[in-house]
């Protein structure tokens, strides 16, 4: 099985290949940093708290933090999750310890709509720095893409990933599966793409009720 430290998720939409975001690995355990793109490099994270009556959340995300560089979305193989620059940090949270999971939905990458995304201008590739290419052509306009963890098997909640990662490391006892899929969905803008951009959001306890209240970590690029 190949080795690489970062996973680049890209998607061809009409001839353009775009990035969505990089996932990077740590050698030491299994945690998970996540890092979206945006094509203006402006960057905005926090974290918010969703009541178990509340299904949509509208807030000004400038509030906050802001950076110019992407801030790191952090989500450790204990469980802890937290977002931030080499300045300023929100969390953390705390979720179940990854190895525990057995196929939940843990992180949502969140593009407006494709062509809101930026253009990813080099060749694509294996090895070390492996890129994984979505066919939009499948999807629609957009999608979002989901990330999914289990500590038994490479299976998930909803069926099938696109792709599948199994992380061994000295403090596992069995592999930890991550598993990748993009979920079609439609734009969440309509007209001018420059006004778009990507959210990322994490932090969540998947093995909470449905009807839980929620606490979570976003980062918003555009």
């Amino acid at each position: 099985m190949p080795s690489f430290r970062e996973a680049r998720v890209l998607v061809d939409h009409r001839g353009s290949v775009r990035r969505v975001c990089k996932l990077a690995f740590s050698h030491q355990d299994a945690s998970l940093y996540l890092f979206p793109y945006a094509a203006c490099g402006s960057y905005y994270y926090g974290g918010r708290s969703l009541t178990e009556a509340q299904f949509q959340d509208t807030f000004d995300f400038t509030k906050e933090f802001s950076a110019n560089s992407i801030p790191k979305l952090s989500i450790h193989e204990s469980g802890q999750v937290h977002v931030g620059t080499r300045d300023k940090r929100a969390g953390p949270l705390q979720i179940p310890s990854l190895d525990t999971l057995t196929g939940q939905h843990v992180a949502t990458v969140c593009p407006d709509m494709f062509s809101a995304l930026p253009l990813f201008n080099r060749r694509v590739g294996l090895g070390p720095e492996l890129d994984v290419v979505i066919n939009a052509s499948e999807l629609a306009a957009n999608a979002r893409v989901a990330i999914f963890m289990n500590g038994q098997a490479p299976e998930f909640d909803g069926g099938r990933c696109r792709l599948t990662i199994a992380m061994r490391r000295p403090t596992l006892q069995n592999p930890l599966y991550m598993g990748i899929r993009a979920i079609a969905q439609e734009p969440l803008i309509e007209g001018d793409s420059s006004t778009g951009g990507t959210t990322v959001l994490a932090g969540w306890n998947p093995l909470a009720a449905d009807d839980s209240a929620i606490d979570l970590l976003y980062v918003r690029g555009r």
